[in-house]
């Protein structure tokens, strides 16, 4: 391998960091703004208001889970957009990362709309 397809290389891997660090980023702004949006959603159904009011056909999800999903996404988001690419364990770590981000997020979304 010469010189000039190992510069290639790095610049294409350089490139693909930077897109997934963009992409963790916009995943973590991205996170308060869909855990609010959920639970407006959820508190503006009739389920939830007599939850909210009498106490009655309350959801059976822990808030634990709730706060888990939250906390999930948030470090692992935070991970994704802040390790350095030189000391990353293994290849493919950030994308991982990405994933475990979104999908607590999704999961935290879900958690939060069974409130209705």
């Amino acid at each position: 391998m010469n010189t000039e397809s190992s510069g290639v290389a790095a610049a294409r891997s350089d490139a693909g960091d930077r897109a997934a660090r963009v992409t963790a980023l916009v995943a973590l702004v991205l996170l308060v703004p869909t855990a609010i949006g959920s639970l407006v959603l959820a508190l503006a159904s009739e389920r939830a208001s007599g939850c909210v009011t009498y106490g009655v056909d309350c959801a059976q999800v822990s808030p634990a889970l709730v706060v888990a999903a939250f906390l999930v996404s948030a470090v692992s988001g935070v991970l994704a957009a802040a390790w350095p690419h030189r000391r990353a364990p293994f290849e493919g770590w950030r994308g991982l990362l990405i994933t475990v981000q979104i999908s607590a997020q999704v999961t935290l979304a879900a958690l939060l709309l069974s409130y209705a």
